[in-house]
Parts: structure tokens; sequence; C-alpha cells
């Protein structure tokens, strides 16, 4: 799909690879500067280095300070942030049990990345589009977060407070010029996928 998006600049999370990297690709395609940006530092800047003017960022979702740091060195290098992607995500791969056999740790760690990461990326993007008076949130959710999958529990659970989190985003931020969309794909092959 071609649009016009000169001028624009755009902030993909979990941009090193699989389904970020083919989002923030298609952004850059499409004339948006696009800011990679990702908990592999060192793979979100092989990434941004494939497009011409992409630039990466280390930044981990589940620490505040980073994303806040993030933000601002966006704003500070390219003036604005007029679309964050949300793409950042985990599950798991060796915790495919039943709830009561899930462990706590690992539903910590996926909901502090799939769920709470998108609250503070989305906080500190909403605080510079509210002051433009304009932006787009994407949030990228997933099938699983309307029709649950077994043995998924902590990955269904993030995806559907994604899909709901959305909605609530939408009403809240809409009359301040800000647009949130969200997206629920379902199995795509990326290298996650494939181990």
């Amino acid at each position: 799909m071609k649009c016009d998006l000169t001028g624009k600049v755009s902030l993909v999370t979990g941009a090193a690879r699989g389904i970020g990297q083919a989002i923030a690709n298609r952004l850059a395609a499409n004339g948006s500067q696009v800011v990679f940006t990702d908990v592999d530092g060192e793979g979100a800047m092989l990434a941004s280095a494939q497009v011409a003017g992409g630039v990466s960022l280390r930044m981990d979702v589940t620490q505040s300070g980073e994303v806040q740091a993030a933000i601002q060195q966006t704003v500070e290098q390219f003036g604005r942030l007029d679309i964050l992607v949300n793409n950042a995500g985990v599950n798991t791969m060796k915790h495919r049990v039943t709830i009561d056999q899930f462990p706590r740790e690992e539903w910590d760690r996926i909901l502090a990345v799939d769920i709470t990461g998108l609250f503070e990326v989305s906080r500190a993007a909403a605080t510079v589009m509210r002051v433009q008076g304009s932006g787009r949130i994407i949030n990228i959710a997933s099938i699983v977060g309307l029709v649950p999958l077994r043995l998924q529990c902590a990955f269904v659970a993030a995806k559907a407070g994604v899909v709901n989190l959305t909605r609530a985003m939408a009403l809240e931020l809409g009359p301040l010029g800000i647009l949130v969309n969200g997206i629920a794909p379902g199995s795509t092959l990326t290298e996650g996928t494939r181990q």
C-alpha cells in the first residue's frame, strides 16, 4: 500500500525483526522518517541501516526511563512525533501449560512487555502528540486478544488488554486530534514463530 508520509516522523517498537521491522520498512518506503527501537539495540541498528535515513535507538519498553529518553531524543532530533507503532511483544515458548502450572514470573514478564510496556510508550508519545494537536498510535494486538487459544494464558490476557486499552485510548485521545487504532494479526511466520 502506498501513501504519502513525507515529513512525518514515526517510531516503531520491536523493530529489530519480524512484524516490527516490516512495519518500519513500509513506513520508510512511504516517505516517513522512521526511528527503529528495540531492546536489541544492535538488531535495531542493523534493521534501520537497510532503509534510507533510518535511525535506531535501544529501548526497553519495560523501563520508563528508557522510554522517556527515546521519545525525547526523537523529538529533539526531528522536532515532532507523528506516528507511534506499539509492536514490541513477547510470548512464551517453553511454558505452554495450563494456568494452574503457569509460572508467575513468566506471567509478569509477558504482561510487563505486552501491556505495561505499551502503556508506557503510549503515555510518553501521547504527551508529545497532545502538544502538537495531532498524532497516530497503532497498537499491535493479536487475534488471540479476540479469540483465545489454549496454553497461552498470559499472552491471551495481555493481548485482550491491548484490544480494550486501544479502545479506551481512542476515546480519550480522539478529541485531542490523536487517532488510535489496533491491528490483530494472526500467526505470522517470523523468526520467533519459526523457533
